[in-house]
């Protein structure tokens, strides 16, 4: 049976055993970064990505160039990884302060409700008629 089995199983392909690339370890740690930013409980100043975003944007670039030569598919197959997965922390890339504005109008709106009470109030004490 061992000797039948070496014969006929399927050999695994480069892609398969292949490593994982740096430049998809290097996207996969933005892309948690990005997606960690946008959970935590504060304003997101634009100090807090803006050097991020500068300091990966070759890397971003770099990728876009693979995306608009028609080359990501294979690339990604080669290291295993998934097309969608690329594609979509490129598109966040992109949007991101258009993301974080969205969020941050949220983090506000949602702040003034929760907060009304205070805020209502505070002044109160300095001048009753405010």
């Amino acid at each position: 049976m061992g000797l039948f089995q070496r014969f006929f199983t399927k050999k695994k392909t480069t892609a398969e055993t292949a490593a994982v690339s740096e430049e998809i370890k290097r996207i996969r740690s933005l892309d948690v970064f990005l997606r960690t930013l946008l959970q935590v409980d504060h304003y997101i100043a634009k100090s807090e990505y803006l050097s991020k975003l500068e300091e990966n944007k070759e890397l971003v670039e770099w990728f876009q160039v693979l995306a608009d030569s028609g080359t990501l598919e294979d690339y990604c197959r080669k290291n295993t990884s998934s097309l969608t997965e690329i594609r979509s922390i490129l598109d966040r890339f992109h949007r991101y302060e258009e993301i974080v504005d969205t969020r941050n109008h949220n983090y506000i709106q949602l702040k003034l409700s929760s907060e009304k009470r205070y805020l209502d109030s505070i002044l109160k004490a300095c001048d009753p008629k405010i």
